[in-house]
């Protein structure tokens, strides 16, 4: 095991690359930094963002890197460069509130975000157009999920509810209620039927897609769980809570 050190503030967010033996990591301290993961050495460290990271995803081929900020901006950095090669702001048709979440699609041609303006915004990855706003939500959006073929996205929101949204229309599919606070984290399987999201009411729920069904699966019995993923095979979860435990769970 390796322990990276660099950030000047909270770790928000980190994620392996797809295609190499690196990890990017995001901070409060306003920099994405990444690292080979074989020597443990830090590789570059991104500037530009005037506000704390939130979120960040690596594009499906490894060769870029997208980040949402509390400065209202969504930015794509080279992976082999410290620059910044977009950036969509609040007064290019970008976001009103903070960026909460970040999600690239399976193919890569859209980069969908999230705000605390209740919006998701589609993004066109190559022209940094806007391609549509998908709008329901009642709160803040703190979390999104593509399916495995792209043709959909799974989005949480403090409003309590999972939406299931289709890309190509913007129109909402589904809106599923159960959790009794803050949904934090979402998470679609690796086969498409099913959905995990983790909340804030200390419980994980596995809904399944097409009859939006549900069943609560795991428990935290003192704090909030915020962030939910699914093994590559699909069987088992993994959560995270406030109080920093990592739990794994059969589903």
């Amino acid at each position: 095991l390796r322990r990276f050190k660099g950030h000047t503030g909270n770790v928000t967010s980190i994620a392996w690359s797809p295609t190499s033996d690196r990890i990017a990591s995001a901070s409060e301290d306003k920099t994405v930094r990444i690292w080979e993961v074989s020597s443990g050495k830090e590789i570059k460290i991104c500037r530009g963002h005037q506000d704390k990271i939130t979120s960040l995803a690596w594009s499906p081929d490894g060769t870029m890197i997208a980040t949402g900020s509390m400065d209202y901006t969504v930015r794509i950095w080279r992976e082999d460069d410290e620059n910044e090669i977009k950036c969509f702001r609040a007064d290019e048709a970008g976001h009103a509130g903070s960026v909460m979440t970040v999600a690239w699609s399976p193919c890569g041609s859209l980069i969908a975000s999230g705000s605390e303006d209740k919006i998701i915004s589609l993004w066109n990855s190559k022209s940094s157009d806007k391609v549509r706003d998908l709008v329901g939500h009642e709160e803040t959006i703190t979390s999104l999920s593509w399916s495995p073929d792209g043709a959909k996205l799974a989005s949480g929101s403090w409003d309590t509810t999972l939406r299931i949204w289709k890309v190509s229309t913007g129109r909402k599919e589904r809106c599923f209620k159960g959790h009794a606070h803050r949904v934090s984290s979402v998470a679609w399987s690796p086969d498409g039927k099913t959905i995990a999201t983790a909340s804030w009411d200390k419980t994980v729920r596995i809904w399944e897609v097409s009859s939006g069904k549900s069943s609560q699966h795991c428990c935290s019995k003192t704090a909030a769980l915020t962030s939910v993923a699914w093994s590559p095979d699909g069987k088992m979860i993994v959560t995270l809570s406030g109080e920093g435990i990592v739990a794994v769970w059969k589903v």
